[in-house]
């Protein structure tokens, strides 16, 4: 099965959830990393702008994504309106090629 890679940045919508953003988005994580679809799911906050975030996700193909959105921690999530998307991007590993 191929790698189904995405890179996405988002930035907190509310400075002073900032904490609340950051603790449940380190729940969103130790939640996908259990999911039988992930084979990495990183989230790192910009050294030098505090509230914006860059996710790192490589899924065991775009079925194993799908099934990340549909999951109640991702939905939950989601409903906490605490972050805004600024970008997706699908990627390739250049090993992979």
């Amino acid at each position: 099965m191929n790698a189904y890679c995405l890179t996405a940045h988002i930035r907190v919508s509310d400075a002073e959830r900032l904490e609340l953003a950051r603790r449940e988005l380190s729940h969103l994580v130790q939640h996908t990393r259990q999911e039988e679809g992930c084979a990495e799911f990183r989230i790192f906050e910009d050294a030098d702008v505090p509230g914006e975030f860059w996710l790192w996700e490589v899924w065991n193909g775009e079925e194993g994504f799908k099934a990340h959105m549909d999951a109640a921690h991702t939905k939950r999530y989601f409903n906490l309106n605490l972050t805004e998307v600024l970008e997706v991007k699908r990627v390739n590993a250049l090993e992979d090629k």
